[in-house]
């Protein structure tokens, strides 16, 4: 999605961006990652089910969450990719920020 996003010459492309405003958040924990730790930071939070605590284990999710919060978000993606598969998994909400951590606590 995002190679051919930032595609210019590709008119689907220009007219998604002409119509929206795309905030990309690749890593949201790269110290955790660079430990071995997959989706868990430094502080052992699994910041994939995260979305509903408090930010003394998450700080990550919570700065993702005040940026949403501030910019606004009609449409959130979480991509989840696992090494061991060779396909990563995909959830997300429409609605609002304020919805997310319900709709995301739901899904799983």
């Amino acid at each position: 999605f995002l190679r051919r996003l930032s595609e210019w010459h590709d008119s689907m492309s220009r007219r998604l961006l002409d119509l929206a405003t795309f905030y990309v958040a690749p890593c949201v924990c790269p110290d955790g990652a660079a430990m071995g730790l997959s989706l868990r930071n430094p502080l052992g939070a699994d910041l994939a089910r995260s979305w509903g605590e408090g930010a003394q284990n998450a700080p990550e999710i919570e700065g993702l969450k005040r940026a949403m919060a501030q910019r606004g978000a009609d449409v959130a993606l979480f991509v989840d990719g696992d090494e061991s598969l060779p396909y990563v998994c995909l959830d997300g909400f429409a609605g609002g920020a304020d919805r997310y951590a319900e709709l995301f606590e739901r899904s799983l």
